[in-house]
């Protein structure tokens, strides 16, 4: 089992039971086991029992207003779907509200008690905070930026991030080992007995340092980006921890040069190990040639292959790229930052490579049927069994980039039976599906249809990791679909197919032809899935 496959496993299985609730609780049960275990008799157990369920319920209560104070601002108007419209939690909030409450509970104890408590408080936070940090990245949210690094991943469940197959850090995880480090630092100074009472001042020192510089890697802008400067406000936040705990030790005349270089060596091993860069077209020293032509470029795999097999590759939607054209300029900071589609190639190439000898690309900007049509007659030139992709959007019997149809199946119809040499068709458009049979009439020997919302439009990558495993496209089809957490839904079909109905019945009309039902229409449409 490799590693994707691995990935998308755990993260299928930690979505379906719902990781955030339950280690919520197991972060509690583990913080009151923890302090319980302290307690020399049952009124200190009591005590304590108090002071961790009060603590933690304030903190719950914390990260949650916070979340809606800086995110969902909305719901102020209406209080009542604050807790019942559940979507997020801030995790400095269960700071702010958390510590000041365990801070007044703990005057039930002597001063070394508290100091004691405090110190313990330390580990059972940041490990939980490293516990925590998991389930967010298996609900998909605190997502990353746009990134090519080796460990990027990349979300298909509508419910998670919005960003649907976009390679990204996964900054969840970034968190979650800065927790388990802190966690990891704060034993081996229990077990040289460093900072004894102050070991709660070097968790926030830490954890402040850590989260300012995994700030940096968020990709989700609306929480709170900008507040100040170009700070996000987890940054700001940071920021005024630090510059508390610096008051604290003035004031308390608490001089320590190892908790300084700690601090320091966390935020260089952090910047080193989470350094990494927005997607870049790839080498030419992955392939064996790269040509340009008129129409569409050529590359050449550096693999030889037992069975020759070669790939058309065309993915252009004006509609995704309306979408993501404002994030990427922001990311590249500039006004020609690469389309998606450009993005999505270079992504999908490192594997393509490993299944085809040939990928011919008509790039987005000439996309037309005259390119797609000097496409088709390059692949059949080469005498190999060759794959056409074809990503993009679609009108019933029509596929479009969005800006306008470049070829319907009348342009199809002109093509039956000289497609000799092409084995798979991927349709990836809404409304495909409509032109199943006339790729069947040119030749194509398996057409596969995936119809669904824009967002479906990188369903392609999960299918390339399943088709090179098989090496059968029927069979990485099926387990694509099987895989593919998204859920389609038929909203465009609802208002299209009304309208292309009542277009169909003018032109009937107007020829004085018997009107085309709903029914009748839709039926015309029907193909199945795979064909």
């Amino acid at each position: 089992m490799d590693f994707q496959t691995l990935k998308y496993k755990i993260y299928s299985f930690l979505f379906s039971f719902g990781a955030g609730n339950a280690l919520i609780a197991v972060c509690f049960l583990l913080s009151l086991t923890l302090f319980i275990g302290l307690a020399e008799d049952w009124q200190q157990r009591a005590k304590l029992f108090a002071a961790v369920s009060v603590s933690a319920l304030m903190a719950f209560l914390g990260a949650r207003f916070m979340h809606v104070l800086i995110e969902s601002r909305n719901l102020l108007s209406t209080p009542d779907l604050i807790f019942t419209r559940f979507d997020g939690m801030t995790f400095n909030g269960s700071l702010i509200f958390g510590i000041p409450t365990f801070f007044l509970i703990l005057f039930a104890f002597n001063q070394v008690q508290r100091a004691r408590y405090w110190d313990y408080a330390s580990l059972a936070i940041s490990f939980s905070y490293g516990l925590l940090r998991i389930s967010c990245f298996a609900n998909g949210c605190c997502w990353g930026k746009v990134s090519a690094v080796p460990w990027r991943v990349t979300y298909t469940n509508s419910l998670a991030m919005p960003w649907l197959g976009i390679p990204v850090h996964p900054v969840q995880l970034y968190d979650s080992i800065l927790g388990f480090l802190i966690f990891a630092i704060l034993i081996v100074c229990f077990k040289f007995k460093l900072f004894e009472g102050k070991k709660f001042l070097v968790f926030l020192a830490l954890y402040s340092t850590g989260r300012f510089g995994t700030e940096f890697f968020r990709g989700d802008q609306l929480r709170g980006e900008n507040v100040w400067l170009t700070l996000s406000t987890s940054q700001v936040v940071s920021i005024v921890i630090l510059i508390g705990i610096g008051a604290f030790v003035i004031l308390n005349k608490v001089r320590s040069r190892m908790s300084l270089h700690n601090t320091f060596a966390v935020v260089i091993l952090l910047s080193i190990a989470l350094s990494g860069c927005l997607p870049q077209n790839p080498s030419t020293d992955l392939f064996r040639l790269v040509q340009e032509k008129s129409f569409y470029e050529i590359y050449q795999s550096k693999k030889s292959f037992r069975l020759k097999r070669n790939v058309l590759f065309l993915a252009a939607d004006d509609n995704i790229q309306i979408e993501f054209s404002s994030q990427l300029k922001a990311l590249y900071q500039t006004d020609q930052a690469p389309r998606i589609e450009d993005i999505v190639f270079w992504e999908y190439i490192k594997r393509m490579t490993q299944i085809y000898d040939n990928v011919v690309r008509v790039p987005p900007g000439k996309v037309g049927f005259e390119s797609f049509l000097q496409g088709l007659v390059y692949m059949e030139s080469l005498g190999d069994p060759y794959d056409l992709i074809l990503l993009t959007h679609g009108m019933p019997n029509h596929i479009s980039t969005g800006a306008g149809y470049f070829f319907s199946y009348r342009e199809l119809e002109n093509l039956k039976g000289k497609l000799t040499r092409l084995d798979t068709v991927l349709l990836q458009s809404c409304f495909g599906r409509s032109l199943v049979q006339d790729f069947k009439n040119a030749g194509a020997k398996n057409v596969l249809s995936f119809s669904g919302l824009n967002r479906n439009f990188f369903f392609y990558g999960i299918f390339l990791k399943y088709y090179s495993e098989t090496e059968s496209s029927r069979t990485a089809y099926v387990l694509a679909k099987n895989n593919f957490d998204f859920q389609m839904t038929l909203s465009p079909y609802s208002y299209v197919i009304p309208m292309m109905v009542n277009l169909e019945s003018k032109r009937r009309r107007s020829l004085k032809l018997e009107p085309l039902s709903y029914s009748e229409f839709v039926q015309q449409l029907d193909f199945p899935d795979i064909d």
